[in-house]
């Protein structure tokens, strides 16, 4: 009857296997820099569970990389009464932290992690930083959702605003959704900025023509019809002219009020969550119609005051006044 081979004998790890795969010795030294030591063991960590070490020589085999101070602490707590024989790697783990990395340090790094965002960092910079300050704050992320929940919570808001359900429970399948949104959202800014760096360099000129005055009436003048004066009616066309109602955007390089729907993750042809203005159902036209131009027209000017009328056409006025004059009576003499 056919047998199978037996199976190979269990890998030997050795001080120059742990060496070969990028552990690296503690001297135990640099008492007063925590990340040193909180790498450390995070490293040891890795390297032991990347060359499948049963979990029982885990302690045993990171012994072998301590040196100097650090071997010494480790036979003192070797021969305390407290410590398990063998040694258990939680209680290892445990132990190093208490000696080498202050409740202080965890505390900061934890509060770090709390108030952490995205802000100017790019996707993968945030993800990189998140991972890392989880480690202080574990019972934050405890599971796979909460896992997720933290990470969607601190994107930036037009990011996060694509991504507001996210129903995966792997953490992994949730960072490419989030990858895909923020790529998306990268295209679209580069897109507008685009199609708004020819528009946004012009600007709407008044109708008066250049090296002209426009039309003002002296305080003198008397009312129009409608109750306002010539002169007030100046200044509030002289209002209209000056083209855009409101400040170009920094983010979208349109004219528009409020707050920019680009920045808070908006269609900007409705301004609703969950698609594009190039796939907008409502409006898909222009997201900011920028503010009318008021041309000037005749019925936009000021009425000439007869003073004003006089002073531009005296020969009239002169005549006019002529024909005023009152009539002379004159006597013949036979």
């Amino acid at each position: 009857m056919f047998q199978p081979p037996p199976p190979p004998p269990p890998r030997v790890i050795t001080y120059k296997t742990l060496r070969d795969n990028g552990a690296e010795l503690f001297l135990g030294d640099r008492i007063g820099e925590p990340k040193i030591a909180w790498d450390w063991i995070e490293q040891t960590a890795r390297v032991l569970k990347d060359l499948n070490v049963p979990m029982d020589n885990y302690p045993r085999l990171a012994s072998h990389l301590l040196r100097n101070e650090a071997y010494e602490w480790w036979k003192r707590t070797d021969e305390s009464a407290g410590t398990p024989k063998p040694w258990t790697w939680t209680h290892f783990d445990w132990a190093f932290k208490q000696e080498y990395i202050p409740k202080r340090f965890s505390e900061e790094k934890r509060k770090e992690f709390v108030e952490l965002e995205q802000g100017n960092m790019t996707l993968p910079e945030y993800c990189q930083k998140f991972t890392k300050l989880a480690k202080f704050a574990p019972t934050l992320v405890s599971t796979p959702t909460d896992r997720i929940e933290e990470f969607r919570t601190k994107l930036r808001p037009d990011v996060r605003s694509r991504v507001s359900v996210l129903t995966t429970v792997d953490f992994a399948e949730a960072y490419e959704i989030i990858a895909r949104a923020d790529s998306d959202l990268n295209a679209c800014i580069e897109y507008l900025k685009t199609n708004n760096a020819g528009s946004s360099t012009h600007r709407p000129t008044n109708s008066v023509s250049k090296g002209k005055r426009p039309f003002q009436e002296s305080s003198s003048s008397h009312f129009p019809k409608n109750g306002k004066s010539a002169q007030t009616q100046s200044m509030t066309f002289g209002n209209r002219t000056k083209g855009w109602k409101n400040p170009q955007c920094d983010k979208c390089g349109r004219h528009h009020p409020g707050e920019c729907w680009l920045t808070q993750g908006l269609c900007l042809g409705c301004g609703k969550p969950g698609h594009f203005k190039k796939e907008c159902p409502t409006n898909p036209g222009e997201p900011f119609p920028s503010a009318p131009v008021v041309s000037q027209s005749a019925s936009a000017r000021p009425a000439p005051s007869q003073r004003s009328t006089a002073g531009s056409n005296p020969a009239k006025s002169q005549n006019k006044q002529q024909g005023r004059a009152p009539a002379r009576t004159y006597a013949m003499k036979a």
